[in-house]
């Protein structure tokens, strides 16, 4: 059975905007296809591709006060077992990523839910969601509270996945001594995986390039070996044809000697007859 996964990482001031980047992919990506950018779309919050608005949503929600050092947004990973996605239309995984995004309101409150973008250009379609910790009772940042500790944490991935069971997923097998992902070892792991997919597509496309060249190696030699019976027959003509012409030359040839021989024959009778013609006058 395929697993849900969620995953998440507190972010400081220095972070967000490196995190915003990555969403809106105003940073290079080397594991992202660009060809594929099109499908990327966000569920909450400003476009996709809007880092300005993403970075605003996150200061609109913002204290105005708050410290250097204070967890400004908390950036969650949303996705599910590779062979979730290959066995589902990307419909249901519109569904699946809306229904995970009504649980982050419900857990975290929904306005402070200020973006959720679902990423397709990767090997595995995920969602960033960034959740700004604004404690409503105390109007403070408090990203503590809000992330918890490991405690908390293996409870809200046992809710979130119990939360996503309808779609077919589960949640992983909880181990005590299991320590949590954070974001970036998640996308690190990723993008790992999505250069190995890449290579093997390159290895696939080069072996598919190989078998293609050893088809027309084989078909031009299929042309050539019929080209050369062609050849062949018709030589095999040829040798006929002059086969042929032969034995008529050589039925003309002897015609022409045995007509030769009885015009010698001629010749000798006459001169036989002109000497007898002389002998009789000088008698």
């Amino acid at each position: 059975m395929a697993y849900a996964i969620m995953r998440g990482e507190k972010r400081k001031t220095g972070d967000v905007r490196g995190i915003t980047a990555h969403i809106a992919r105003t940073q290079p990506t080397p594991n992202a296809d660009v060809s594929q950018q099109h499908r990327n779309y966000a569920v909450v919050g400003p476009a996709w591709d809007d880092q300005k608005g993403i970075n605003a949503a996150i200061e609109a929600r913002t204290p105005k006060k708050y410290r250097k050092d204070a967890v400004r947004a908390i950036e969650y990973i949303v996705s599910a077992s590779p062979e979730w996605f290959e066995e589902n239309s990307d419909k249901q995984a519109a569904l699946y990523f809306e229904s995970a995004v009504d649980w982050f309101q419900d857990e975290f409150g929904a306005d402070n839910v200020v973006s959720a973008v679902v990423h397709n250009d990767e090997s595995s379609p995920h969602m960033h969601i960034l959740v700004v910790p604004l404690d409503a009772e105390t109007g403070r940042l408090n990203g503590k509270w809000f992330f918890g500790n490991k405690g908390v944490l293996q409870k809200r991935q046992s809710k979130f996945a119990d939360h996503m069971a309808p779609f077919g997923v589960e949640r992983g097998k909880a181990d005590p001594q299991r320590t949590h992902t954070k974001v970036h070892e998640w996308r690190a792991g990723h993008a790992r995986l999505d250069e190995r997919d890449a290579a093997l597509k390159a290895r696939e496309f080069s072996t598919d390039l190989e078998k293609q060249q050893l088809v027309d190696r084989e078909v031009l030699l299929d042309q050539r070996e019929q080209a050369l019976a062609a050849r062949e027959q018709r030589l095999a003509a040829l040798e006929r044809e002059l086969s042929v012409r032969g034995e008529k030359l050589a039925g003309g040839e002897k015609g022409l000697e045995q007509r030769q021989a009885e015009i010698d024959r001629a010749g000798a009778v006459l001169q036989q007859r002109l000497a007898a013609a002389r002998a009789a006058q000088q008698q």
